[in-house]
């Protein structure tokens, strides 16, 4: 992420409570714009999550 060379994260929720949870990223130090490109469930709960970077390519 730091040197730009992330274009895609696919994120699995699963649903479980863990507490607070824990962050994704431990002290992010880049900022990254990012856009959801889609989701998909399934049948045991899980979604996943599609984020791609904004890079006009």
């Amino acid at each position: 992420m730091r040197h730009g060379l992330t274009d895609e994260f696919r994120i699995l929720v699963h649903p479980v409570v863990l507490g607070q949870g824990r962050p994704l990223f431990e002290a992010p130090d880049v900022l990254m714009d990012l856009g959801l490109e889609g989701t998909r469930t399934f049948g045991n709960g899980v979604v996943q999550l599609n984020y791609s970077s904004d890079r006009g390519a």
